[in-house]
Formats: structure tokens, C-alpha cells, sequence
């Protein structure tokens, strides 16, 4: 086996925890208000532990990728586990770009944008 890099990678796991009752007007209110909620902030900052409240989602979010011997972390690199929709819009602007912008308006392409973006928060 030729000599290969060797890497650190810490995997950002997602763990699930449930807040009820969270009083909202739409679900994006609801995100937010959990977000802040006293209760998700104490768990987030390590100040109360999730006491069997939460649990490994079975998925994982971003991967952060040390080359070993890197002590400046200059090569360091971050992996998304999935396509976020701004992966997708930014994927979507670099194609237009190498594409001459002519397969496309920009009004167009402001349209499937705003479409990615109303399926996410």
C-alpha cells in the first residue's frame, strides 16, 4: 500500500430532542421560538445534560476533515452531509455563470431560487 494521508475527521452528529407546547403563529415562528427557548439554549451550551431527552438522530450533518501533522489546520476542509438549499443556490448560480448565462434569465433563475428557498426555512 503506497503511503496514503492520514486524517482526523470529526463527524457533527444530530441529535434529536423534543420541546412541546411551543406556541407560534406559523412553523418557521415555532423553529425560531425553539431555537431560543431557555430550555434548547441550556442543552446547546452544555449547561443542563439532555437527561435521556435526546437521541442520536442516525444522521449526521458536516464532517470536519484534519490532515494529520496540520497543527496550523491550513488544510483543514468542511463536508455537508446533504444538499442544503444554499448548495443548491449557489450550484445553480456557478452553472448559469459557466453556462454564458444564456440558458437562463436571471429572472428565472430568481424564480427557482425563491422555490429552493420556500421549501426551507
Amino acid at each position: 500500500m503506497p503511503d496514503q494521508t492520514l486524517f482526523d475527521v470529526q463527524l457533527y452528529a444530530v441529535v434529536r430532542c423534543k420541546l412541546e407546547r411551543i406556541a407560534a403563529d406559523s412553523p418557521p415562528e415555532a423553529v425560531e421560538a425553539a431555537r431560543t427557548h431557555p430550555q434548547a439554549v441550556r442543552w446547546l451550551t452544555g449547561l443542563e445534560d439532555l437527561q435521556g431527552r435526546g437521541a442520536f438522530a442516525e444522521e449526521f450533518s458536516y464532517f470536519l476533515v484534519d490532515v494529520v501533522g496540520d497543527v496550523e489546520f491550513r488544510q483543514s476542509c468542511w463536508y455537508h452531509a446533504e444538499e442544503t438549499p444554499l448548495l443548491q443556490i449557489l450550484r445553480l448560480l456557478v452553472l448559469w455563470d459557466e453556462r454564458g448565462r444564456a440558458d437562463q434569465t436571471l429572472d428565472d433563475l430568481l424564480t427557482e431560487v425563491r422555490h429552493i428557498l420556500s421549501r426551507s426555512l
